[in-house]
């Protein structure tokens, strides 16, 4: 069964990275029914100073799940950050906050960031990187039942970029924040997805 989530791309790189999420998760084969949502600049910029529109909450009402990309917050006294007011509004105090992070190697990790109550879920990229990103997005799938996908593709992606880590500077586009890398990390992943399990690398590499 498909299961209905919401997605707000955010701005800056934010929406690259989110787009290669996705497109993880559908080589993947998740069950996911995605409406979208705009937040942030844009919305910032139209004097809605939560950086949501009122309207944007009955898609989150409905679906009860949103992934969330960043979103840069006007400098201006008034405005107050999209993550926030979310949080606020769905009642996700910071006993509702969870980190969850991935090591790569001594020198590099990945993080993300889920706020979860018994009425909604909120999972963000914790790092300006497409594989925080996808962390987040695994996190996603985890709360929609989909908890032996999301693992399969966290274990992928660790296989993936410890396999950049051979290539420095192959590694230093994935984990950095140009949109072009975003798709190559995705790309790279989807191509490990596609592996057969004797071709795959193992977790120990």
């Amino acid at each position: 069964m498909s299961i209905p989530v919401t997605i707000a791309y955010g701005d800056q790189d934010f929406p690259e990275f989110i787009d290669a999420a996705l497109l993880v998760l559908r080589e993947a084969g998740a069950q996911l029914t995605i409406e979208t949502i705009e937040v942030g600049s844009r919305i910032y910029g139209m004097d809605y100073n939560k950086g949501i529109l009122p309207s944007s909450f009955s898609s989150l009402t409905r679906t009860r799940r949103l992934l969330i990309g960043g979103s840069h917050l006007p400098s201006k006294e008034g405005y107050e950050h999209v993550c926030s007011v979310i949080r606020a509004h769905f009642g996700l105090g910071d006993e509702h906050r969870e980190e969850y992070g991935i090591s790569i190697d001594d020198d590099a990790a990945i993080r993300a960031i889920s706020h979860v109550n018994d009425d909604f879920a909120m999972f963000e990229a914790a790092d300006e990187t497409p594989a925080s990103a996808l962390l987040a997005a695994t996190m996603l799938l985890e709360h929609t039942g989909q908890e032996a996908m999301a693992e399969t593709i966290r274990s992928t992606m660790k296989n993936a970029l410890r396999a950049g880590l051979r290539e420095p500077s192959l590694l230093q586009r994935w984990l950095g924040k140009s949109p072009s890398a975003a798709t190559l990390f995705a790309e790279s992943v989807c191509h490990h997805l596609a592996k057969k399990p004797s071709e795959k690398l193992t977790s120990d590499v």
